[in-house]
């Protein structure tokens, strides 16, 4: 016992001698960790920052349960057709209501499909938050770290341009905000959101290559035409629904014409084969979401389905 109570003593002593450095060993940065802070000092891992971007994008991130599973193959049918009248939900009235609140501008808080696009959009801008408020500390190429920024300042854009045309204004984040900090961030009006929309778009330009830059596999990345055309897009709703910013279809016309004039598209010799695998990717794209085949959804064929 006495032996016990000694060896005891001893290994208390040892780790009170310990004690007065456990401070300054604890705030070193954990080895073999990727954290915020160190995510940029690697080419390999800021590809994969802004690739999880595009993941969103995708609709690979967000609810896959109920009828939100659906929105990943048929969100621009539900928002865009069936919404605008350009299509019928089809199948009997008490199939997929949620649909049909959404045709008949009937929507409630409980809409799943709507829900779903909301969610996907934040978590979209907050994943493009997290590149472009660290990249710049970062130690990486300036070049490959001036295109990662201008690619996930379209991606931001990108969401908040789905969120405006589907919500109107919304809240603005430019910075990581708190779960319990989000509740308070007061809705901006139509034509803030647009402003930000075009600011994030012209800073893009800015920083993004032209489409012949990239290789192949860096296909359906964001490019400064890219950035063009969805600027030129923007304005032209403008036009059409709230011109608060004052807008002109010079400025459209100006847009376009640079995205022409850089000789980076044509017009694709088979206008059917656009829609078609062949077409991907085309001539003709300025910017295409990827998808590849998978098992994770479901969804009818040749739709694609989560990324």
């Amino acid at each position: 016992m006495k032996t016990s109570s000694t060896a005891r003593a001893l290994a208390f002593a040892a780790l009170l001698g310990l004690a007065p450095g456990c401070k300054s060993f604890l705030d070193k940065d954990p080895l073999g960790t990727v954290t915020q802070t160190n995510l940029f000092n690697d080419a390999t891992n800021a590809a994969q920052a802004v690739n999880a971007v595009y993941d969103v994008a995708g609709w690979d991130q967000g609810p896959k349960f109920g009828v939100g599973d659906f929105v990943t193959v048929h969100f621009e049918w539900m928002f865009g057709d069936v919404l605008s009248d350009d299509a019928e939900k089809g199948s009997s009235p008490s199939d997929f209501t949620a649909v049909s609140d959404i045709k008949n501008w009937s929507v409630q808080t409980t809409n799943a499909i709507v829900a779903s696009l909301w969610t996907h959009s934040f978590t979209g801008v907050a994943r493009a938050n997290t590149v472009i408020n660290n990249i710049d500390a970062g130690s990486i190429d300036s070049s490959l770290k001036n295109r990662i920024k201008g690619e996930a300042l379209f991606l931001r854009a990108y969401f908040y341009f789905n969120l405006v045309k589907n919500f109107g204004g919304v809240p603005l984040f430019e910075q990581a905000v708190l779960p319990t900090d989000a509740a308070n961030v007061k809705r901006t009006t139509i034509a803030q959101t647009y402003a930000f929309i075009e600011k994030d778009l012209k800073a893009a330009a800015a920083l993004l290559p032209e489409k012949g830059a990239y290789s192949s596999t860096d296909a359906g990345r964001a490019t400064k035409g890219a950035a063009n055309g969805y600027l030129a897009r923007v304005i032209m709703y403008q036009l059409g629904t709230d011109n608060t910013n004052n807008h002109t279809w010079q400025e459209v016309y100006d847009l376009t014409s640079t995205v022409i004039s850089s000789s980076q598209y044509s017009l694709y010799p088979n206008y059917a084969a656009i829609h078609q695998d062949i077409g991907e990717n085309s001539s003709e794209s300025v910017f295409e979401i990827q998808f590849a085949a998978s098992n994770d959804s479901y969804g009818p064929i040749s739709t694609g389905t989560a990324n």
